[in-house]
């Protein structure tokens, strides 16, 4: 497999998308490290492993809080010295209904966990690949926004939220072409 020996990174990895795709990974031969906010579920995704090429280790994260994603990107680079991929998948809507009777403490819950958060894996996977702190060639970062694809009506992530999150990417894919 191509993915033998890569190390990735699945956020929201203990249950749904993220779990399916942290296991997919790893049966692909993937060293994948998984995290989320309650130990239980993650243990409960490695546990389902089995017998495979590829291993998951857990770590409980907050995908919003800088700190634990500096830790989070540190323990997954102790399990192969490199990290190749991240699938930023830690994210979710408020209550779906029209906008004008949202919560502005939700809405902003909401905004840092889904863009907030996938702005530090970002910040502190370009700092990896690119300040030569590990050997990264070709890492890839993949985010998902369900509601989006769904167009849910009301749904708390609008268009503009996404369009900010792919100008980030952008920007991080071409940052090697300044100051060389």
């Amino acid at each position: 497999s191509d993915l033998q020996g890569k190390s990735i990174i699945v956020t929201g990895g203990g249950t749904g998308i993220g779990a399916a795709c942290a296991l997919r990974l790893a049966r692909d031969g993937a060293a994948v490290t998984i995290c989320g906010r309650t130990e239980s579920k993650l243990t409960d995704t490695a546990a389902k492993l089995g017998e495979a090429s590829g291993s998951i280790r857990t770590i409980v994260a907050d995908v919003t809080s800088e700190e634990d994603v500096q830790r989070l990107v540190t323990f997954a680079l102790e399990a192969t010295g490199r990290l190749d991929g991240v699938v930023a998948n830690a994210g979710g809507g408020g209550g779906i209904m029209p906008l004008h009777l949202q919560d502005t403490a939700e809405f902003t819950r909401v905004l840092h966990l889904n863009v907030l958060g996938t702005f530090l894996l970002i910040v502190q996977n370009v700092a990896i690949k690119w300040l030569g702190l590990a050997v990264l060639p070709g890492l890839a970062l993949i985010f998902l926004t369900w509601g989006l694809i769904t167009r849910t009506p009301g749904l708390l992530i609008p268009g503009g939220i996404l369009a900010g999150l792919e100008m980030k990417v952008d920007d991080a894919a071409i940052l090697p072409s300044f100051g060389s």
